[in-house]
C-alpha cells in the first residue's frame, strides 16, 4: 500500500511541477502559445515556482534572451561555453550576462502582473532566496500534514523536474546527442530521453524552429505530454488561442521526400488578429507603444523569434509571423 501511495504521489508531483515549468513558465508565459483564465494561470505557474525555478519574471527574461542569442555570444546557458556552465554554472553569473534593466526590457508584459512582481523582478539573490524559502516551507507543511510518503515522493519528483530544463539547456544543444528535423541557426536537437523527463521539452530543435508553437513533438513518436494537457484544457474550454502549425511533418513525408519537406512551417494563429511584443525587446519605447495598443485591443503579447543580434523585430502581428525553416536530417534509433 505504501508503494502504491508513493507512486501516485510521485506522478502527481511530477505532473504538477513539470507542467508548472513547461506549460506555465515556458509555453504560457514566455512564448504566449495559448491563453488560460488568470486563476488557472497562477495555479499552473505555482508548480514551477514551488520547484525552485525562481521568479517567473526572471525565468522568462532569461529564456527570451536564450532564443535571441541561441548558441551565440550572449546566450546565457549554451554548452558552447562548456557543459557545466550550460547545466548549472550560468545560474551563478546571470547578473553579469544580463543586467536588471535588460531583463525588464524583455518582460514588459509580465511587469504588469503585481503578483509576479512581488516574487522578483531582477537577478538579485533576494528573489532566489524568497523562492527557496517558500519551497522549503511548502515541503515542511506537506511533511507535517500528509506524512513522509508524500514528502519523499515530492522531493524526488522535484529533483527530476528541477534538472530537466537544465538538461534541455545543455544536452539538447550538443551535437553528439539526438537529431535535427529543422535547419535552425543554433545547435538545438531533439533528444527523446530528455523529452521524456521534461514533459516534452526535449523536442528542442522543433521548438527553436517555431518557438510560439504550443506543440513541440511533431512526429508520432515524439510524445509531448504538455501539448496533450493543452489539448485537454482546450476541450474543457479552459485554453484558447492555441498556436499550432498549419502543416505537420509526418513519417511518410520524411521517407518520401528524403527529409526535405515541408520547406516552411507556418504557424496557425488565433482567429482574432492581435499586436505582439517581439521576443527580443530592447527598445522600451517600442515596447510601451505596442503594449498600449495591445491593452486597447485586448490582444495577446510576446511573439516572434529574435534574429540573434539583439535588435531584431520579431513578428509584427500574429497573422504575419512565419518560420522559414527546413528539415535538416532525421535519425531514428
Amino acid at each position: 500500500m505504501i508503494a502504491v501511495s508513493f507512486v501516485l504521489w510521485f506522478l502527481a508531483s511530477f505532473l504538477y511541477h513539470g507542467l508548472g515549468v513547461t506549460l506555465g513558465y515556458h509555453r504560457l508565459l514566455t512564448h504566449k502559445s495559448l491563453k488560460v483564465p488568470t486563476w488557472l494561470k497562477y495555479i499552473i505557474v505555482s508548480g514551477g515556482y514551488l520547484c525552485f525555478m525562481g521568479a517567473p519574471i526572471n525565468w522568462v527574461g532569461v529564456h527570451r534572451l536564450h532564443h535571441q542569442k541561441s548558441d551565440q555570444d550572449g546566450d546565457p546557458h549554451s554548452p558552447v561555453h562548456g557543459f557545466k556552465h550550460a547545466l548549472y554554472g550560468w545560474m551563478f553569473t546571470m547578473g553579469e550576462r544580463q543586467s536588471n534593466e535588460e531583463l525588464q526590457k524583455q518582460v514588459p508584459d509580465l511587469l504588469q502582473d503585481k503578483l509576479f512582481c512581488l516574487l522578483g523582478t531582477d537577478h538579485s539573490p533576494s528573489q532566489a532566496g524568497l523562492c527557496f524559502t517558500i519551497c522549503i516551507v511548502a515541503r515542511l507543511i506537506l511533511l507535517a500534514v500528509l506524512g513522509w510518503v508524500p514528502f519523499v515522493a515530492n522531493a524526488i519528483a522535484s529533483f527530476v523536474v528541477f534538472w530537466s530544463p537544465q538538461l534541455v539547456n545543455s544536452i539538447c544543444h550538443m551535437q553528439n546527442h539526438g537529431y535535427r528535423l529543422w535547419k535552425t541557426r543554433d545547435e538545438s536537437r531533439n533528444v527523446w530521453w530528455v523529452a521524456l523527463i521534461s514533459c516534452g521539452e526535449g523536442w528542442h530543435n522543433t521548438h527553436h524552429a517555431v518557438p510560439r508553437c504550443a506543440r513541440h513533438g511533431m512526429l508520432w513518436w515524439e510524445f509531448d505530454i504538455t501539448y496533450i494537457t493543452i489539448c485537454i484544457l482546450e476541450k474543457l474550454g479552459l485554453a484558447t488561442d492555441v498556436v499550432r502549425p498549419q502543416k505537420m511533418p509526418t513519417v511518410q513525408d520524411i521517407h518520401r521526400h528524403g527529409a526535405v519537406v515541408p520547406e516552411t512551417l507556418e504557424e496557425q494563429h488565433p482567429p482574432k488578429p492581435a499586436h505582439t511584443v517581439p521576443n527580443n525587446l530592447w527598445n522600451a519605447a517600442e515596447a510601451a507603444s505596442i503594449l498600449k495598443a495591445e491593452h486597447a485591443q485586448g490582444g495577446s503579447c510576446c511573439g516572434g523569434h529574435g534574429n540573434g543580434n539583439g535588435n531584431g523585430k520579431g513578428a509584427a502581428s500574429l497573422s504575419h509571423a512565419k518560420s522559414t525553416v527546413e528539415i535538416e536530417s532525421v535519425t531514428v534509433k
